[in-house]
């Protein structure tokens, strides 16, 4: 059963296996905010970006020149996952239209199977204008998916829980540069 759940993973997540390579290496430096009905967003300015990119930010989707902005990236562990092979952009389309964003500004950069119907999975979401989501839109986003009130379709997932949310920004000017 198990190995027979890997391949149809394997299969149906094919399209993603070349965002999978990019994962974090360390946090040097970071900032955890947390209460006890929040997940921790951590505030990092350590991050690989890709080569068109400074650290920490992302390559704006949908564009040809290197638009870089600073994303928020989400880790969620899902639970019983669907097999149909287009789940996962339901999924997306569920998850972007309650967190009132586009389904193009998520991207699926890593996944991997957990046990037998678990899936970890970690999105960039970039920002639609600007370069950096705004504090409160970060906020609504991690409160959203940490107390549930993001309802997927249990026909698609059964349960999900936030692991993580970091939400990378500009840093701040020396204090003589103000």
């Amino acid at each position: 059963m198990w190995l027979l759940f890997g391949i149809c993973f394997s299969y149906a997540l094919f399209s993603w296996a070349a965002f999978s390579l990019i994962t974090f290496v360390s946090y040097s430096k970071h900032i955890v905010l947390s209460s006890n009905h929040y997940a921790n967003i951590i505030i990092s300015n350590i991050f690989f970006g890709t080569e068109c990119c400074e650290p920490n930010m992302v390559q704006r989707q949908g564009t040809q020149d290197c638009h870089c902005v600073y994303p928020v990236k989400v880790e969620l562990f899902l639970q019983n996952v669907s097999l149909i092979s287009n789940w996962s952009n339901e999924f997306l389309q569920e998850l972007s239209y309650q967190l009132e964003l586009r389904i193009d500004q998520f991207e699926i950069v890593n996944f991997y199977v957990v046990g037998a119907f678990g899936l970890n999975i970690t999105m960039d979401i970039a920002p639609h204008t600007g370069i950096s989501f705004s504090a409160d839109q970060v906020i609504a986003m991690n409160s959203s998916l940490a107390l549930h009130r993001v309802r997927i379709n249990p026909g698609l997932v059964g349960d999900y829980r936030l692991l993580n949310l970091t939400w990378f920004r500009p840093l701040a000017p020396p204090p003589g540069n103000r």
